[in-house]
């Protein structure tokens, strides 16, 4: 049973601290959280969704602690989880540590606070800074416009991660494609379609293991091909199905299906959130390469994207030729740790031996087995 806590505590900052005993206190938050990070342009990885999630499936033993600036109505806040983490696989190392709650193992892209503004959002990077105290802190893939704030706090550069994206809007995106892509596009959906290869989309909700399935069976397949196991687990596929049952309206999990007599051939499953749509994970049938499948799937899911108003198609982490093909320019996400004791120097030497071991094995999808976190 988790310990009780005392009521909110509000700092002479003007920082409130709020304490939470499991996922179901988020309920109290969650609109004026939705509110916050939508007007911070941000993706569903710092929704409450995705922490809620997060913390139930893999991190239930988390201490969970909402920082918060303003009254009833909230000027932004971020959610930091406190617990530990194995140093090593190998070694019975598990010091406490806290991180972004959402960070880590599962693949989150673009995280920080949610805010009304650019100042108050960055103010609660150094918030979270001063409340852990003496305990080390993981500032894991940080969205760019916090990266400095935490080096200028002091925190220590682990990596940076180029993470293209496409900004959208009635002038901007699938208009803007050079003629000779939006040619080439049309010659292989003609392809596709004298294959019988048809195309459909579905939202996810929690009975949607079926179609997480072929999307899981072709991501191996994939990467089977290349010489190395996918990234297909139970509790990835049960992260995602929280997430989709959480969301609402047309937020949440979509998956985009290219099939031929009934079977999948390719499939892209991403997040929409507000204004943003976000791929995660993809897959297809090797055999059908020369298709160029993926690039069909993305253009598809950005033309998608477009027609719903959403102003930007995030490809996250990874450097592959064709996210650049259909328009993708670099954002920049960082990971840092404010290095507090023993412990903390010992994280920094973990995290940096574990990025060189990521760079090196030539990672680009959405989470390498060694960049977990997890204990």
């Amino acid at each position: 049973m988790r310990a009780q806590h005392p009521d909110p505590v509000t700092s002479a900052t003007g920082r409130t601290t709020v304490a939470l005993d499991s996922p179901n206190d988020l309920l109290g938050w969650w609109d004026r959280w939705n509110t916050l990070a939508v007007q911070s342009g941000a993706l569903i990885f710092r929704s409450p969704a995705w922490v809620a999630a997060w913390w139930e499936v893999l991190h239930p033993d988390d201490r969970v602690e909402l920082l918060v600036r303003g009254d009833d109505q909230p000027d932004g806040l971020v959610a930091l989880a406190t617990g530990r983490r194995r140093l090593h696989p190998r070694l019975p190392i598990a010091p406490t540590v806290t991180v972004l709650a959402g960070s880590g193992v599962g693949a989150a892209d673009h995280l920080g606070p949610v805010g009304v503004d650019a100042f108050t959002r960055r103010q609660l990077v150094a918030d979270a800074v001063s409340h852990v105290g003496g305990r080390p802190l993981q500032l894991a893939e940080l969205s760019d416009e916090f990266g400095a704030t935490a080096r200028a706090l002091g925190a220590t550069p682990i990596h940076q991660r180029r993470c293209p994206a496409v900004a959208l809007s009635p002038e901007a995106g699938p208009a803007t494609w050079p003629r000779h892509l939006r040619k080439e596009l049309r010659r292989r959906e003609r392809r596709a379609a004298e294959l019988g290869i048809e195309r459909r989309w579905i939202r996810l909700d929690a009975g949607s293991s079926e179609p997480i399935g072929q999307l899981n069976r072709l991501h191996d397949a994939v990467w089977a091909s290349r010489g190395r196991s996918g990234l297909s687990t139970s509790w990835r596929d049960e992260l995602v199905l929280r997430v989709a049952e959480a969301s609402t309206g047309d937020d949440g999990a979509w998956m985009q299906l290219l099939e031929r007599d009934g079977m999948a051939v390719a499939a892209l499953l991403g997040f929409r959130y507000g204004s943003t749509f976000c791929s995660y994970r993809t897959g297809w049938d090797p055999s059908l390469r020369s298709l160029g499948l993926g690039l069909l799937l993305h253009s598809d899911a950005i033309r998608r994207a477009s027609s719903l108003g959403c102003g930007r198609y995030d490809f996250l982490r990874g450097t592959e030729p064709h996210k650049y093909t259909l328009g993708g320019v670099d954002a920049i996400e960082s990971t840092s740790v404010v290095a507090r004791g023993v412990a903390g120097r010992l994280l920094v030497e973990r995290e940096r031996r574990s990025a060189q071991r990521n760079a090196g094995a030539g990672w680009h999808e959405r989470d390498s087995p060694a960049a977990s976190v997890s204990g």
